[in-house]
């Protein structure tokens, strides 16, 4: 249905042209109104502005539209020009015949296969041309508006997303679920490469969701079906939620049915999907693999998730279903999201119409499926590389991906990513990186680079169990390693550029090491904050004569007992090489590494240490003396003040005046002004006489009434002689008290001292030597052995202590920090690049090399 205003834009024929502009009839008003009875045009142009960060309230007023094409080499790469630009001449000597010449330019057909002329002649080729062009229906005013247009090819998806459209109100529709039913079978039919399902396999346990006309929800086990029953797989974000999950208590009554009330909306959603999609069984996570039994049926169960996502029919992304207890099956106006189908703008009765929509594909993507916390969710990027095809579920609209069709409710005909327009990371390019992997030049066989490309991806996702790093990429790991046959090891391949790719170094953000066990110490997995880097010290083939060790073999410790139970695989290298003792130096900060030395330099840093921080907790101990003195010197000022102030009153009311008032009757001036009251000016009089009263009594206080101190007196206060000031010789008293206190201590010294003398003994002034110590420093410490090069911690140390250590030289100067954990054990701490080889040799050598595990 459109409103009037867009049906007159199709009342007559329209240019395909550079700037042939019409105005659109349409009002604040009008355009508020037909957004609300249905105009499926104007609803498309309300979807289009949502992307844009600035909304005009005057939209859409003195609003104008044409319909113009794209430059095709800028639709395919991104390159040029976005438009055609007409070529204007120019008549310097007749501005009339110039501006006729630029009118009737702007009005041409600027498409070099003449497109214009084939859309408004209804010319039998104009499909096969149009597939050569993009159209756009353009909004020019207060705000740009730009809608894609193509010409209706009468496909199935295309008639199928059009079908019972005013009942489409929810992505959970029948009539919605329709399309995503038809993608399905499109892929199935017509997709070979998608035809991925190469062995007769089923997980341990499925969900059996019945059928459309039968639903049912009941847990079966995969010796009961066919090897090659079909089953729809589930990837959804189900965060901490511990209430709809499968338990050992439950497992016999749910092989009888599921009662809704344990199933959580996503999985009775997803479950309505299957059915929809005509098929009957469904893997969940949550409701598949027990959850209560210490994780032992989650680390068997792991091992197969490449099997569970790759072997699946389809894989159902619940992209906004948030932690599960809402479903991912949402209201939404479907005239914003499925295309609007138009006639012909171009020529009036013709047999062609076209088909506008609210948004390019790939910003489509990004909106509802890249910005999601599906997308960002660390189990999720295994997943969506893993499934041969998604049928993703967002807020508006649903998408599809496989290898060969990128789709969305708004484009059901879908885009491949070959065009700069419609280009997105979807499925196509996660098999792509799959297939980098793989690749026997450039993959895992050859070096890490590969490897190391993929985790900047993974490594930027996010885990609600931060110890699921290694867990959440196993599948692809063991498909990996399953179809290379090379061999894997927390998080590392163990091929010939291992020792190169253990040199990774964190920049930035250390943390405390956690007290839960995630990775092996050597791996990037181990590190929960920072950024990784790998800085290889050799690219290409790597001389023998620099390799310093070799791997014996790839164990999984059983006896380890430090973190605990956990659901992560323990794993650790024997090597055989060599292990130099040696000494670190913590910086002021903890962040990194000050000195890498020889133990004996690590001996005499350690005193060092231990002078410095006897030094600073000597100078704590004076400053605390010294602000005590301090405070106890103030209170006893501000005691001498209170004093002060005191007397200073009780003498003022000492020598108050009284007046005689009336017959020979005395009354104090406040008093008498307070009992006459006999108006304002009585009582300003009173109060001038009782202020002139006091004036004169303090007048008559004798001027050498200021006491001076004299010695042997034992008061030192002062009184000021001016009314209405108090005393301000306190400090000068305080300092005096200082001066004799001093002195008696001087000479109580000095009589001690001529008594030593007279005995013979030398005297050592106690000032002096309490000075003396107070100025000395610790001895110089001359370093003689320092390692020369760069030292990198992977985890936030104490402050400023020395710490004994390992270095393994691995290849050339380069190696790891270790630690020692157990007896022939141990975890690396830090990477440490020596300049040169001459640098690691300061160390002690052994004679030959021995075999230690590396945990």
């Amino acid at each position: 249905m459109l409103c009037s205003a867009c049906e007159r834009i199709f009342s007559e024929p329209r240019r395909l042209a550079y700037g042939s502009i019409s105005p659109w009839m349409q009002s604040v008003t009008s355009f508020r109104r037909a957004l609300k009875d249905g105009c499926h045009l104007c609803n498309i142009i309300e979807e289009n502005r949502s992307y844009n960060e600035h909304q005009s309230p005057e939209f859409p007023r003195n609003v104008n539209y044409a319909f113009k094409p794209l430059k095709p080499s800028w639709a395919r790469k991104g390159t040029g020009h976005k438009w055609y630009a007409y070529q204007q001449s120019t008549y310097d000597d007749d501005p009339a015949f110039e501006l006729a010449d630029f009118i009737r330019g702007v009005e041409m057909d600027p498409t070099p296969n003449g497109l214009g002329a084939l859309l408004a002649t209804d010319a039998d080729n104009l499909l096969d041309e149009a597939k050569k062009s993009w159209m756009v229906l353009e909004f020019l005013g207060n705000e740009h508006i730009l809608l894609p247009m193509e010409i209706c090819t009468g496909e199935p998806l295309e008639r199928l997303a059009q079908v019972s459209l005013a009942s489409q109100v929810s992505t959970g529709q029948t009539e919605s679920l329709q399309l995503a039913r038809g993608w399905l079978q499109n892929c199935k039919e017509t997709h070979l490469f998608c035809q991925s399902r190469s062995e007769d396999w089923l997980p341990t346990r499925l969900i059996d969701v019945g059928t459309v006309e039968s639903p049912i929800l009941r847990l079966v086990t995969s010796t009961s079906l066919e090897p090659k029953a079909p089953y729809v797989a589930l990837s959804h974000r189900w965060g901490a939620n511990q209430t709809f999950i499968l338990r050992t208590d439950r497992m016999a009554a749910y092989q009888e049915a599921i009662p809704t009330s344990e199933a959580s909306a996503t999985v009775r959603d997803a479950a309505r999907v299957t059915r929809a999609l005509g098929i009957r069984h469904l893997w969940v996570d949550c409701m598949c693999i027990i959850q209560d039994d210490d994780g032992q049926d989650w680390a068997r169960e792991s091992d197969t998730m490449f099997k569970v996502y790759g072997l699946s029919t389809c894989t159902i992304a619940a992209a906004n279903s948030g932690d599960g207890e809402g479903g991912f099956l949402t209201d939404r106006n479907q005239y914003r999201v499925r295309p609007c189908h138009i006639p012909s703008p171009f020529k009036a009765d013709s047999k062609y119409s076209f088909k506008v929509m609210s948004q390019y594909l790939n910003k489509i993507h990004d909106r509802n499926v890249r910005n999601s916390e599906w997308f960002n969710r660390g189990w999720v990027f295994q997943e969506r590389m893993l499934a041969p095809r998604l049928l993703i579920f967002t807020k508006t609209q649903v998408l599809w991906g496989c290898a060969k069709l990128q789709a969305a409710e708004t484009w059901p005909c879908g885009k491949t990513n070959d065009n700069y327009i419609d280009r997105f990371n979807s499925v196509e390019v996660e098999k792509d990186r799959l297939r980098d992997l793989l690749d026997p030049k450039t993959g895992i066989c050859s070096s890490h680079k590969a490897w190391w490309e993929f985790l900047q991806d993974y490594m930027s996702s996010q885990l609600t169990v931060w110890s699921d790093r290694l867990a959440a990429i196993r599948g692809i790991a063991a498909l990996t390693e399953d179809l290379t046959g090379e061999r894997y090891c927390g998080g590392m391949w163990l091929t010939g550029d291992l020792f190169n790719a253990l040199l990774w170094h964190v920049k930035g953000g250390l943390e405390l090491r956690p007290g839960v066990y995630v990775a092996p110490s050597f791996s990037w997995a181990a590190v929960l904050n920072g950024t990784v880097e790998f800085r290889p010290s050799f690219k290409g083939k790597i001389p023998d004569e620099s390799i310093h060790v070799e791997v014996v073999e790839q164990v999984q410790i059983t006896t380890d007992t430090r973190y605990g139970n956990t659901r992560n695989i323990q794993e650790g290298l024997r090597l055989l090489g060599v292990v130099l003792p040696c000494s670190i130096l913590t910086t002021r900060s903890g962040l990194g590494v000050e000195h890498v030395m020889i133990r004996e330099e690590g001996v005499v840093w350690v005193e060092r240490i231990r002078l410095e921080i006897e030094e600073a907790e000597r100078e704590a101990a004076r400053l605390k003396a010294l602000e005590e003195e301090r405070a106890a010197a103030e209170a006893e000022a501000a005691a001498r003040q209170q004093e002060a102030e005191e007397k200073l009153a009780e003498r003022r009311m000492k020598f108050w005046p009284k007046q005689k008032i009336g017959a020979g009757k005395q009354l104090d001036l406040i008093g008498a002004a307070g009992l006459r009251g006999g108006g304002s000016d009585v009582r300003s009089k009173l109060k001038n006489k009782m202020q002139k009263s006091a004036d004169y009594a303090l007048s008559k206080l004798s001027s050498a009434a200021e006491l001076r101190f004299k010695g042997g007196t034992k008061e030192s206060t002062t009184v000021s002689t001016k009314p209405g000031t108090f005393p301000r010789a306190l400090s000068r008293s305080t300092h005096e008290t200082e001066m004799r206190r001093r002195q008696r201590e001087a000479e109580a010294r000095a009589e001690r001292v001529f008594a030593d003398l007279d005995r013979g003994v030398k005297f050592e002034d106690p000032l002096e030597m309490e000075k003396k110590n107070r100025k000395e420093t610790p001895p110089e410490v001359i370093i003689k052995e320092y390692l020369k090069g760069e030292a990198y911690m992977d985890y936030l140390m104490p402050r400023r202590e020395v710490f004994d250590v390992f270095f393994l030289p691995l290849l050339g100067a380069s190696g790891l920090l270790i630690r020692e954990v157990d007896e022939g054990q141990y975890e690396r701490i830090g990477m440490f690049s020596g300049w040169g080889e001459r640098e690691i040799a300061k160390l002690p050598w052994p004679e030959e090399r021995g075999e230690f595990l590396l945990v």
